[in-house]
């Protein structure tokens, strides 16, 4: 079991949102986790000792980070009603300058969006549901829909690292591992049918799972459908995060 007390919180707009920052090239998730998984003994012992880089072009379907020995594909998977509640109501931001941040008001101000918590929404699906759901594939916006969008993802023939974007809190302070490990737990609890999914339409590839918790990327692993966490990243070894979030505090 794990302490009821866990809180997930939707990271802010800056962060998850490509290009949500006009004027900042470098306003993409891809940016600061390719720099946190060339921070990463794990990663690094996949690719033989070699840096990871983003591809030239992604015209071809290119993975995200990519070495000689290994490469990985980013996703993140926090379904498109949320990502679109963020981008659409959070007040908007323009880089004028080195340091010089404008803020102006939002895309819609008067609009409500019912967001999709997919962790939630999973709960609802045992794995002959989810493939009934696939094969159902719905159209418009709404649970079913994103739910279905999920499982597109998780047919990708490459590599996987699932960016759940959510940062994590207890009421009670926990040191890293033993928090990790409770929410951990919670994790599969929400998604061990998706997992399973997975490994049904993509045997041998492999697939990880990353979240938010006290300063780290928490990294997991999918392991005979179960994840386990196989890395703990410092958040201070990426400028691009640490310079997003800076961005998230200027209102």
């Amino acid at each position: 079991m794990y302490d009821k007390s866990l809180r997930l919180h939707l990271l802010p707009s800056e962060l998850i949102v490509k290009g949500f920052v006009k004027g900042e090239e470098q306003c993409n998730y891809e940016c600061y986790l390719l720099e946190l998984v060339n921070k990463s003994s794990f990663f690094i012992s996949l690719s033989h000792g070699q840096s990871y880089s983003a591809p030239e072009s992604e015209a071809h379907g290119e993975c995200d980070c990519i070495s000689d020995a290994y490469q990985l594909d980013f996703k993140l998977i926090g379904g498109n009603t949320p990502l679109q509640a963020r981008s659409l109501l959070s007040n908007q931001k323009y880089l004028l300058a080195e340091g010089v941040l404008a803020t102006g008001s939002p895309k819609e101000k008067d609009r409500s969006i019912q967001a999709t918590l997919i962790h939630a929404a999973l709960r609802d699906y045992s794995y002959p549901q989810l493939c009934d759901l696939r094969k159902e594939n719905p159209k418009g916006q709404g649970i079913k829909n994103d739910v279905c969008q999920f499982l597109m993802t998780l047919e990708k023939k490459k590599n996987l690292l699932l960016f759940f974007p959510y940062s994590f809190s207890f009421d009670t302070e926990y040191k890293l591992e033993e928090g990790s490990q409770q929410i951990t737990f919670a994790i599969n609890s929400d998604f061990c049918n998706a997992m399973k999914y997975r490994n049904h339409v993509a045997p041998g590839l492999d697939t990880f799972l990353c979240f938010i918790y006290s300063e780290y990327l928490v990294v997991l692993k999918a392991l005979n459908e179960t994840l386990s966490i196989v890395d703990h990243i410092s958040l201070k070894n990426s400028p691009t995060y640490k310079k997003l979030l800076d961005y998230s505090s200027n209102l």
